[in-house]
């Protein structure tokens, strides 16, 4: 068998990187809920319609998965991504699901997108499912390298990110945040950590008293970003609330 050059290889893998993260992410918002769908919201309280949308605007949120170093101008980065999210409010889900069951935890499979550009500014988006609500959910991002770092100095970076979650029928939310990172590169692999806010916009879309939510959390992370050459990973822990997620990422950067 003839052996792909170190060009082909450079065109191939980006590709496959698309076309698997496409399949991956078609596949949950095509596949059947992994629990019951989210349709019996008139039967939360109030309170119980805070903590659900407390839970879904921490899985919706837009996970950073990087260190506070910038792309640079000709950077382009393409992954995908693995959120693991374990709910804090299950007997909230199963009840807005009717009785019909609640998962432990939740998965969200998402293929991102990543440009540099001038002045330390990166831009990216997101496209997702959550497979236990049959929802979809697409983000963006803005990312500001503050110091950039260098052999010796630490990075600190300025993200803003927003999202929007559609599919449920009877729910309407959004969320919106900023984080502060902190990371230092060690050879291969680059340690960060991180703080910031998210906000999260409910509404039920049902004949019901429920009010909107509009909930105002903080949000602590920590990671490490691996790069082998043109390829990299992320692995990445963080809490918003009681709301506790672990997330992995593997792109092809050029």
């Amino acid at each position: 068998m003839k052996r792909m050059s170190r060009g082909s290889w450079a065109r191939f893998v980006p590709s496959a990187v698309c076309v698997l993260s496409t399949a991956w992410v078609a596949g949950g918002v095509l596949s059947p809920a992994s629990a019951a769908d989210l349709s019996s919201l008139q039967l939360l309280s109030q309170s119980e319609f805070r903590q659900l949308a407390q839970d879904l605007g921490g899985i919706a949120s837009f996970k950073g998965l990087a260190s506070a170093t910038p792309l640079g101008v000709t950077g382009f980065d393409v992954a995908t991504s693995l959120s693991w999210s374990t709910l804090a409010h299950r007997e909230v889900w199963n009840k807005a699901a009717a009785g019909l069951g609640s998962p432990s935890a939740v998965p969200v499979p998402a293929l991102r997108l990543a440009k540099g550009g001038p002045w330390g500014l990166d831009v990216g988006v997101m496209a997702s499912t959550v497979p236990a609500t049959g929802a979809q959910l697409s983000g963006a991002e803005l990312r500001w390298a503050l110091i950039e770092g260098g052999p010796v100095t630490p990075a600190l970076g300025l993200r803003l990110h927003a999202t929007r979650l559609s599919g449920v029928k009877q729910l309407s939310l959004g969320t919106s945040g900023f984080d502060v990172t902190l990371s230092k590169g060690f050879a291969l692999v680059t340690p960060y950590i991180g703080a910031g806010a998210l906000r999260t916009a409910a509404t039920a879309q049902v004949s019901t008293a429920l009010a909107g939510e509009n909930l105002s959390t903080s949000r602590l992370f920590a990671g490490a970003h691996l790069n082998f050459g043109p390829f990299d990973a992320t692995l990445e822990a963080d809490r918003s609330s009681d709301l506790r997620t672990v997330s992995g990422r593997l792109g092809y950067r050029f």
